[in-house]
């Protein structure tokens, strides 16, 4: 066997163990359903937390800077959730 044809079928092998590694990492990073389901409860409670601290603060204390940051991280969190809810329906 020639030297070219030994490294054909090492790159070939090479390039079939790189695509199942591929393969692998991809199917373990993709959450699973329930991953999925405990990010998207994560996020509107923690959303809806946020709202009522913010809301509770800006009574209160009268701060509006504390308040508008709080409704802003809350109202991303339910974003946040929304998007994974869309995402989870589609898959």
């Amino acid at each position: 066997m020639t030297p070219m044809k030994k490294m054909e079928q090492l790159q070939d092998r090479v390039d079939k163990t790189n695509k199942k590694v591929l393969e692998k990492r991809k199917q373990l990073l993709s959450p699973t359903p329930e991953q999925l389901d405990m990010q998207i409860r994560f996020s509107s409670c923690g959303g809806g937390l946020l709202l009522v601290a913010g809301g509770f603060i800006h009574i209160v204390y009268h701060t509006r800077s504390a308040a508008i940051s709080l409704y802003i991280t809350g109202c991303l969190m339910l974003l946040n959730a929304g998007i994974l809810k869309i995402k989870k329906s589609k898959s």
